[in-house]
């Protein structure tokens, strides 16, 4: 099928679904062509086999025997010897160069759909399960690759091998050469008929397997919140959902394969014998138009040709997995990355300094910031309260360049965020969250991740200016422990530092503490408290925090309620004021009150 027909009614071309494929194999054509050369060899060498048999039949068993009966049997079999020997040594080097080809264009798609999708908004890995995007730079790029292995190469040499095959035969035999055309043309009509909804079906089944991959992926990640609330079943429940949605689509999609498998065989065999009966009348009954030994020929050529139909019905079968793959990663790919890369970026070391300029932003329809206006200096250290949902998070998100306001803009020393270079400006930014991420690799390639060479020296520096060090030379193999997925384990507070030291590691000009100490025990509490008191002054650095006891010696304190600045000043000042600060700080002695009580 040239196009398939997305459900939003958009057409999806062939030429659109190969796109990804286009770069890699211009990159890997040696490999390409070696292929379909050897694969092409491949396929003609055993039109050897026919002609042989054709032989042997009318020159040698329908004969009687004479002197030079011998030599020419000898001649046949040393014909054939080197006929097999020229097919092992082809046949190892198609599957060979075929299988480095995939691999090689796997590779080169791999790579782009996961540099591309880590470009794309915060809003797309919002809407997205990471297992299902896991899923996607995974088992669609095998299927992928089936397009190249069974499809563009397959294809090609099949269709060679049948037009090679078919010259002959035309030139044996014409009518027995339209009689198998015919039946060809039937097979053909049968792929145009099928194609799309095995097509559709394909990529019904693996959107669902991505689901699937994904809800597990969630249920294990959250393996103690299920075993805490004794989830089990109810997980266990809706995962077998899913997957039962899976099964069901599956099963629908082999009636349709089985119909055309079906149909597909019964014309082969068809085929063959029209082929048979055709050619004995005209053995029978128009002598000299065709020999006993070019229908015998004739047939093995219709089974090397029919050979070549079912494979290419088997690869059509397969390369539907691969379309609906590509047509997934064409829905990701087409997804143009935000916020957009500047056309010609300002790169420019800068001192820290952030200005909001009547800023407006939100997510899809519902506004979260109105009208904001604050300006932060560089090398001070600010705090971001306020009751919650009044939008400071999504400021530092903001700050971060995950997303572009609506109106308004964001300025770093005079120059709009929009214009600095996404990469450049964010190796001079750094953000340790309230559960910090941590890989499941070493110390060491935590707290260096994402900073070009890091040496062992800066690393250990940054890990004593988190107050990281000490413990991290009573792990088993010190800076070479592997933390395991999440860092499990380590305890809350050592997470924290290791995300603080990794944080120091890019001496950014501007730190982000979202709730970095909010979960954490009070002296767990103090000690990472200390850690930043020590920046003051260094950088700029934004606390957003929720127990307004930590932020006492920030230089200001910006209360954001509602999507605006409602007031700013130091927590002394602010406290004294019969303000929204002043009530959020009450609330919380009272809340601490009634606890110790």
């Amino acid at each position: 099928m040239s196009q398939n027909i997305k459900a939003d009614g958009e057409p999806i071309s062939l030429r659109q679904l190969i796109e990804p494929l286009k770069e890699p194999l211009k990159f890997n054509w040696k490999l390409a062509v070696g292929t379909i050369l050897c694969g092409w060899t491949k396929f003609t060498l055993p039109m050897g086999v026919p002609l042989i048999t054709g032989h042997l039949i009318d020159h040698v068993l329908l004969q009687a025997p004479d002197d030079q009966t011998g030599t020419v049997l000898l001649q046949m079999a040393g014909l054939a010897l080197i006929l097999v020997t020229a097919v092992c040594i082809t046949t190892y080097y198609r599957f060979a160069l075929a299988h480095q080809l995939a691999s090689s264009l796997q590779h080169h798609l791999r790579k782009r759909l996961f540099i591309h999708i880590q470009r794309l908004s915060m809003q797309f890995f919002n809407r997205h399960h990471a297992g299902s995007l896991g899923s996607r730079v995974s088992s669609d790029i095998t299927y992928a690759g089936v397009v190249v292995e069974r499809g563009l190469i397959q294809m090609s040499l099949d269709g060679l091998s049948m037009l090679t095959v078919g010259g002959y035969m035309l030139y044996v035999n014409p009518l027995l050469a339209v009689v198998c055309f015919t039946f060809l043309s039937m097979n053909a009509f049968l792929v145009r008929r099928f194609s799309p909804g095995i097509r559709k079906g394909r990529k019904q089944i693996q959107e669902k397997q991505s689901s699937v991959t994904g809800r597990a992926a969630e249920y294990f990640s959250a393996i103690t919140v299920v075993k805490a609330f004794a989830g089990e079943q109810q997980s266990g429940r809706e995962f077998t959902d899913s997957s039962n949605e899976v099964r069901e689509l599956q099963i629908a999609n082999s009636k349709l394969l089985g119909s055309y498998q079906s149909l597909s065989f019964s014309v082969v065999m068809a085929c063959q014998i029209a082929i048979v009966l055709i050619g004995s009348s005209l053995i029978l009954f128009h002598p000299g138009t065709l020999t006993r030994g070019e229908l015998v020929g004739f047939l093995l050529f219709v089974n090397i040709i029919n050979g070549s139909v079912q494979r290419l019905s088997d690869a059509m079968v397969q390369i539907q997995d691969g379309f609906a793959a590509l047509e997934r990663i064409h829905d990701i790919l087409k997804i143009t990355p935000s916020p957009e890369e500047p056309a010609n970026p300002v790169n420019k070391d800068l001192t820290g300094r952030l200005r909001f300029q009547n800023v407006s932003f939100g997510y899809k329809k519902k506004q979260v910031l109105f009208d904001l206006d604050l300006e932060m200096e560089a090398g001070k250290t600010y705090a971001l309260v306020g009751p919650s949902g009044g939008g400071k998070s999504t400021l530092t998100q903001l700050m971060l360049r995950f997303y572009d306001p609506w109106q308004g803009q964001i300025l770093a020393d005079d120059t709009p965020l929009s214009r600095i270079g996404k990469r450049h400006f964010r190796r001079q930014v750094a953000v340790v969250l309230q559960d910090p991420i941590i890989f499941s690799t070493s110390v060491k390639d935590n707290i260096g991740f994402a900073v070009e060479r890091p040496t062992q020296k800066d690393i250990e520096a940054a890990a004593k200016a988190a107050q990281a060090h000490d413990f991290i030379m009573e792990l088993p193999q010190g800076y070479n422990t592997k933390l395991g997925e999440r860092g499990v384990s380590l305890s809350g507070g050592q997470r924290q530092r290791i995300a603080i030291a990794r944080a120091l590691m890019r001496n950014p000009k501007i730190l982000i503490l979202d709730e970095a100490t909010s979960a954490l025990d009070s002296v767990t509490e103090r000690s990472i408290q200390d850690v930043i008191d020590q920046l003051q002054g260094t950088r700029t650095v934004v606390i957003i925090a929720h127990r307004l006891s930590t932020v006492k010696n920030v230089d200001e304190i910006l209360v954001i309620e509602k999507g605006k600045l409602a007031e700013r000043g130091t927590y002394s000042a602010l406290a004294k004021q019969n303000g929204i600060f002043s009530r959020l700080l009450k609330e919380q002695d009272m809340s601490v009150a009634s606890k110790v009580a």
